[in-house]
């Protein structure tokens, strides 16, 4: 497994303000986006990530699903951090198949946010041959590097005289010699044994040291944010004074425009109220021919209302004629049928006098 730390984040800002101290609590490495991100933990020597969810258009929870699904990062940790998502949102998230190991907010102090991915995160390992490793450079004080320089070249102290050996029973005690009188520079094992102790002892100051200067980098990227977020604000501030004097040359020529097509719109005006008086004058010879209209059909209204009770008149009177025309039609029809009636009696009367005659006839002759 791998030692590495990965930030994937575009935030400038964020950058700005953690990625020193994140340099210098851990094995680093920064990727501003998420393409080639998957291929680059694949090839190994990354112990955890850190996403934060607004990279690229919010695409951080995308890239932590893809990542719990690829079996080569299956001992990956994940570590989501954002300025937007919301405790409900986070639980949310910590219930799919892809949830992550470990959720943050921003805005986080430097310290913080490494306190927070030290359990996921092994600690920079120190150099033997170099133990300040960055911080060799550092000044960590006028005569600090001056005194370590003194006490590991100061003289041992000399050893005190080893006592006499208790003598045995069995066997006279062998005569030792005093120490003091056979060397007059302490063992090896004695000065190993100061060296690890002032190692020991230059290891906690170093301690000391490094906690004194990562509080006073935190401050400091405080400060360096602070000065970043002023920076931003200056620079958009800036940027809304252009973009406000750009928006006021465009409303100067928009109001020249303005005044030009009012102008052009006051001769349209003019001319329009000359058109209007012209349509008034010839809406009043309308409005007089309508009225002469109206009354002309006014008399023919009246007109055609007499021709109405006129015709209505003679109806009448053709309907009472043509009654009486029927009836004596009728009376007519009647006599005319007695007519016939009686033609036809003489009709036949008259055959039976043809008969007689015709009988008289024959009778003569016979």
């Amino acid at each position: 497994m791998g030692q590495r730390l990965l930030l994937v984040d575009s935030d400038r800002s964020f950058l700005k303000e953690h990625q020193v101290s994140l340099e210098a609590a851990f094995d680093l490495e920064v990727a501003t986006s998420p393409d080639g991100v998957v291929a680059r933990l694949e090839r190994g020597g990354y112990v955890a990530v850190l996403i934060s969810v607004e990279v690229a258009d919010n695409k951080g929870y995308a890239l932590c699903s893809t990542l719990r699904k690829q079996p080569a990062l299956a001992d990956l940790k994940i570590a989501l951090i954002s300025a937007k998502a919301t405790k409900e949102e986070y639980r949310r998230h910590q219930s799919l198949k892809g949830k992550a190991d470990l959720y943050l907010h921003k805005p986080i102090a430097p310290s913080a946010l490494v306190a927070a991915l030290e359990p996921l995160v092994p600690g920079r390992v120190l150099d033997p041959d170099n133990p300040l490793g960055d911080l060799a450079d550092t000044e960590l004080g006028g005569d600090w590097l001056d005194g370590l320089k003194g006490s590991v070249e100061a003289p041992a102290p000399k050893a005190a005289p080893a006592p006499k050996a208790a003598p045995v029973a069995l066997a006279p005690a062998p005569k030792v010699e005093p120490v003091q009188a056979r060397s007059t520079r302490p063992p090896t094992t004695t000065t190993a044994h100061l060296l690890e102790e002032q190692v020991v002892a230059l290891r906690e100051e170093l301690r000391v040291k490094d906690q004194q200067l990562r509080e006073a980098e935190g401050y400091l990227h405080q400060q360096i944010g602070s000065t970043t977020q002023n920076l931003d604000e200056m620079a958009a501030a800036h940027q809304e004074a252009g973009d406000a004097r750009e928006k006021a040359q465009r409303l100067q020529l928009e109001q020249a425009g303005l005044e030009a097509t009012i102008q052009g719109q006051g001769r349209d005006l003019v001319e329009l109220g000359n058109q209007l008086k012209q349509l008034e004058a010839k809406l009043k010879t309308s409005e007089a021919l309508v009225l002469e209209q109206e009354q002309e059909l006014q008399l023919r209204e009246k007109k055609l209302a007499q021709l109405t009770a006129q015709v209505q008149q003679d109806t009448l009177q053709h309907d009472a004629e043509r009654l009486e025309m029927m009836t004596a039609l009728d009376q007519k029809e009647a006599l005319l049928s007695d007519s016939r009636g009686r033609l036809r009696g003489l009709d036949t009367l008259l055959q039976e006098i043809q008969e007689r005659l015709k009988r008289g006839s024959d009778l003569a002759r016979g």
